[in-house]
């Protein structure tokens, strides 16, 4: 290569590097797993890292990524920030923008703020406008200018220069001595507490928001809406143990009978059998549907497992309603009755913790084990063929 095509791209390169803006030029970057920024450029500074401390003085603009940040040094610009947590401890003289877990300002901001977090908590105030949304808002020394707040539970404390618009989920509090020059504009579940020292020059406007329930109320509808999914699954439960009994008596007294009249050993080759199906099916028909040649075989073997193990669910009811005549009525006529009280009691006994579920999923598991044994022995030969564990 002669000289004079080396030096064209040298001369090009220093070209363009002379060309750039002095605000990039001047940056200053860093990036690693726990930083302190001890120094930082006359220009704009832009960090990444898992743990992050604002430890010297930023001329210009302040932009950082981190699990955690902490700014204990003055910033002169603005400051772009997202975080789960970011502590401003020292005066930011531009804009904040944040977007983290956990926000707390301790120090004065010169412009506007803006935040979507979880909480967030600014205790020397802002001389610009506020936009929070965060399901916990404290704004404990006013803003400058006019305030935005979306959250579930809001405290507004100190003197707010413009007005203050809220939409509440929960609750909205003004601490005593609050001072509103502007106008107070809220939407909430129930009036806000006004203590009598508080002031609003503008006057106050409330929109109830009935649908927006409180937190007692949420947690009553859970409880509701708990006991409402119980009672529509039991009583499905009971629809269908009912309508199998009542449609296939002979068949249901058979499969009965087959699981009350068996041994020990009996019973826990079919809970064995149970169990395996339930665990070894799935991924039987995983392997085969990776296939294209097996993939209608797994969506036929995937069919019949879902209607096997919902058999099972029910016909364990009527097992429980058998065994509740035996028990209790004696020898008498077995019926579709019988099979849903089975069932309701089997539900109820789900209820108890721990002990419930462990006699239901083995109660389960017998009834799919005898299932399939019964499903086999009719399949491979007449009434006359052996059981599949008569040899046992």
């Amino acid at each position: 290569m002669s000289r004079r095509t080396l030096t064209f791209p040298l001369l090009l390169a220093a070209l363009l590097v002379l060309a750039l803006p002095s605000a990039v030029s001047a940056a200053t970057f860093g990036a690693e797993r726990s930083l302190v920024v001890s120094e930082a450029g006359e220009g704009n500074s832009y960090f990444a890292s898992g743990t992050l401390t604002l430890a010297a003085p930023v001329m210009g603009d302040f932009s950082a990524l981190g699990g955690s940040i902490s700014v204990s040094a003055p910033i002169a610009g603005d400051a772009l920030l997202a975080g789960g947590s970011v502590d401003i401890k020292k005066p930011v003289a531009g804009d904040v923008r944040i977007l983290g877990g956990s926000v707390a300002i301790s120090a004065p901001v010169g412009g506007d703020v803006a935040a979507l977090a979880a909480s967030f908590t600014e205790t020397s105030g802002s001389l610009g406008s506020v936009f929070v949304a965060a399901r916990t808002v404290k704004l404990l020394s006013g803003a400058g200018g006019p305030v935005t707040v979306y959250g579930s539970n809001v405290l507004l404390s100190g003197t707010f220069k413009g007005d203050v618009r809220a939409v509440v989920s929960d609750k909205l509090a003004l601490a005593p001595g609050t001072h509103i020059e502007g106008t107070l504009r809220y939407e909430a579940p129930e009036a806000a507490d006004v203590p009598a020292s508080a002031i609003v020059d503008g006057g106050v406007t409330y929109t109830g928001a009935s649908f927006l329930p409180t937190s007692k109320q949420a947690q009553a509808l859970a409880l509701a809406g708990t006991g409402v999914f119980l009672f529509v699954k039991i009583l499905g439960a009971l629809i269908a143990v009912g309508i199998l009994a009542g449609l296939f008596p002979a068949f249901t007294e058979a499969l009965a009978s087959r699981v009350l009249r068996g041994t020990a050993r009996r019973l826990a080759l079919y809970a064995l059998l149970g169990f395996a199906l339930t665990v070894a099916t799935p991924i039987l028909v995983f392997l085969l549907a990776l296939t294209f040649v097996g993939f209608a075989v797994a969506l036929i073997a995937g069919s019949a497992y879902v209607l096997a193990l919902s058999l099972a669910y029910c016909y364990a009811g009527a097992v429980a309603g058998a065994l509740i005549r035996k028990q209790i009525f004696g020898d008498r006529y077995f019926s579709w009755r019988f099979a849903v009280l089975g069932m309701l009691v089997l539900s109820v006994v789900y209820l108890v913790p721990v002990i419930g579920p462990i006699l239901l999923y083995g109660l389960w598991a017998v009834t799919l084990g005898a299932l399939v044994s019964y499903a086999y022995e009719h399949a491979m030969g007449s009434d006359e063929s052996a059981s599949l564990f008569e040899s046992t």
